[in-house]
């Protein structure tokens, strides 16, 4: 999925993807958000993201580009409650399981 995503210039799909493996691989995240020519609806697929790490990163490049509003979006998202690094891990597993299914769903809808 990461990489007929990649493929197809859904750039911020794929960060999110990069999540569900078994250690994020923050090296494809991080190159698919630096690409300009996204086809998807980048900040909408930002509260499927509960890696903290690749929020922050967001946060970087919007910064970088000058782009404030998308920046905020990233800024409010990192600022959600259940993914407070200081949870316990229940907590952030719970937050993490309701974004997975919540983004499948929204990938189901959209491609199906």
């Amino acid at each position: 999925m990461i990489k007929c995503c990649s493929m197809m210039n859904c750039h911020t799909q794929v960060a999110v993807l990069c999540q569900f493996l078994r250690e994020v691989d923050y090296m494809t995240a991080f190159k698919a958000l630096q690409e300009q020519n996204s086809h998807d609806a980048m900040d909408s697929f930002y509260d499927y993201i509960w890696d903290v790490t690749i929020l922050e990163y967001l946060t970087h490049i919007h910064h970088k580009r000058g782009e404030t509003e998308k920046r905020q979006i990233a800024i409010k998202a990192i600022g959600q409650a259940e993914l407070n690094t200081s949870n316990p891990e229940e907590v952030l597993q719970l937050a993490a399981q309701k974004r997975k299914k919540r983004f499948l769903q929204a990938m189901a809808k959209l491609y199906f």
